[in-house]
């Protein structure tokens, strides 16, 4: 197992080869030196480390980035792993759990969920923590643009409440810019089962950040309370710790609200009337709940983000022993969603989603988008034909979002210098904000081709599901030699390699010049047998296996 290491002087997270542990080591970040500490000290005691005999649920995709960030995908494509539980130990192990969160209730953080699910979060009752400065640029990105690194915890907390200890990256775009001079980008980590955090992937995945910085916005890229580091892997006590974390900051809102005050605090250029959000996949999902939470948001974007959370998570909030493991799991899971906040929304919203995604249906966007025009909210939503969960948010959806809010502002000026027009930007209730559009003179930038991970990010960004990060660059190779199933070939593999963790379902395809079916490979020890198994489920006669680098 890897040890997990952080640079102390910027904080930049690494997994380490046991064989390291104790060296002092070069950042890549800053280039100062930090400690790798021995395996007894990155370890804790665990009191509930038994294996876990409930189901599980899956997070949404790892972006690359965890690209995730990755990535990448919301999968839940079986929502729940571990199949079917034994029968007797449900209720063996829910007598236990009733027990053990009885005992654990006094340590629990103050949750911020209301008295009743169908209201919003309070997300007033949670104190804004301490603010460091913004300091100096850690490093210049292409472009020009500064890269930030910001940590909560280099000050004084006063508090140990919901997003005290965030941490995040800050891009300002290059030149000098005057107070209030540009507008600003909230961006959450994806890759969550919606019922626990994320924390940030390593510094060097700027795919869903870095092209609005480019476009001349400031962006703020933020951690979201509860991460845990290996969902599939986590303890039963680390689960639940996360869960509990993550429902004290009201499903991230909290996090997104004190990013939002940070900029307006200690990043002077942003221009408070332009404050926007975005996300993709679970931190879409986010995105909408920030916006419907905080009326400072001027727009939302979100790519194929789970708008119906109950539904997303039927099966697992219909078991029992899941329901006992989770305190108030039923109604926070109805409180996180954003359909049960329509009427919540003050800014206008723009939807993207693929038809051909395989997490999300891309049906969900499309009701709930018709939910908010009956609601009499402002929302665009496009649809591309291919592209999948990821790419194609990476290579159509972050250029179409760009261009939306620079004609949102075109159209937010036009009607604040002519009082005669109707104004087209804010929606009921909320008084006309002037603006100033976004810079015509920076060209959308060409969004940069997804990359794999080093193996720093897969720490938190573990590489599973449909579309997720990549450090392999092999294929295996399943050789059919017949198919009794029914439908189309590709779209039988991409079901049946859903949640094989080494492989790359998004991009597996079956090849019909060479009658084989072709699974991208993500990581570097991979087990064909589990694989091989489903395809046979799934109607395909499988013959030899090849592992092979890619080009041969």
């Amino acid at each position: 197992m890897a040890i997990r290491a952080t640079c102390d002087s910027c904080f930049r997270e690494y997994q380490i080869k046991d064989h390291l542990a104790g060296k002092l080591l070069p950042c890549k970040s800053c280039g100062e030196k930090f400690h790798v500490p021995r395996r007894r000290e990155s370890s804790c005691d665990d009191d509930f480390d038994e294996p876990r005999d409930f189901p599980k649920p899956r997070r949404s995709r790892p972006s690359p980035r965890r690209g995730r960030s990755r990535k990448q995908s919301f999968n839940y494509v079986p929502l729940i792993v571990g199949g079917v539980i034994v029968a007797g130990i449900g209720l063996i192990a829910a007598i236990g759990i009733y027990a053990w969160n009885a005992i654990d209730a006094d340590g629990d953080p103050p949750a911020v969920a209301a008295n009743s699910p169908d209201a919003p979060f309070e997300v007033a009752e949670a104190a804004l923590p301490s603010f460091p400065e913004l300091g100096n640029p850690i490093r210049q990105l292409p472009g020009g643009t500064a890269l930030h690194f910001v940590d909560f915890n280099r000050v004084s907390q006063s508090n140990s409440g919901p997003g005290t200890s965030m941490k995040m990256r800050v891009y300002l775009p290059p030149g000098e810019h005057q107070p209030g001079s540009i507008p600003c980008m909230l961006v959450a980590p994806a890759g969550t089962n919606l019922l626990v955090g994320n924390d940030m992937d390593a510094d060097d995945y700027h795919d869903e950040t870095l092209p609005y910085a480019q476009a001349g916005m400031a962006v703020v890229f933020y951690s979201i309370d509860g991460g845990v580091d290996d969902l599939e892997s986590a303890s039963n006590s680390k689960f639940l710790a996360g869960y509990k974390k993550f429902r004290a900051a009201g499903a991230g809102v909290v996090n997104g609200r004190n990013a939002l005050e940070y900029v307006l605090a200690k990043v002077p250029p942003v221009d408070p009337k332009r404050i926007y959000c975005a996300g993709h996949s679970s931190a879409g999902t986010l995105s909408l709940l920030l916006a419907q939470h905080e009326p400072r948001i001027r727009a939302c974007v979100a790519y194929a983000a789970a708008t119906d959370v109950e539904k997303r998570l039927e099966e697992v909030t219909t078991n029992f022993p899941m329901r006992q493991m989770f305190p108030g799991l039923v109604e926070f899971v109805k409180q996180s969603s954003p359909k049960t906040h329509i009427a919540e929304f003050q800014c206008s919203v723009f939807l993207f989603h693929a038809l051909d995604d395989g997490n999300v249906p891309a049906s969900d966007s499309r009701t709930f988008a018709a939910a908010l025009r009956s609601a009499g909210k402002q929302v665009t939503l496009r649809n591309v034909p291919i592209g999948n969960h990821y790419q194609s948010m990476i290579e159509k959806g972050i250029p179409q979002a760009i261009a939306w809010l620079q004609r949102e502002q075109g159209a937010g000026n036009a009607a604040a210098s002519n009082p005669t027009s109707t104004p087209t930007t804010a929606p009921p209730g909320v008084a006309q904000q002037p603006a100033s559009p976004l810079p015509s003179s920076i060209p959308f930038p060409t969004p940069p081709v997804p990359r794999g991970p080093d193996p720093s990010r897969m720490f938190n960004r573990p590489p599973t599901g449909v579309g997720g990060p990549r450090v392999s660059n092999s294929i295996v190779l399943f050789a059919v030699l017949g198919f009794t199933g029914e439908g189309d070939k590709t779209a039988a593999v991409r079901k049946a390699m859903t949640g094989i963790g080494w492989a790359d379902t998004n991009a597996s395809f079956f090849d019909a010049k060479t009658n084989e079916i072709v699974v991208p490979v993500r990581v570097t020890a991979i087990n064909t047998g589990i694989a091989k198994s489903r395809l046979e489920g799934a109607g395909f006669k499988i013959g030899s296996t090849q592992y092979r680098p890619r080009g041969r």
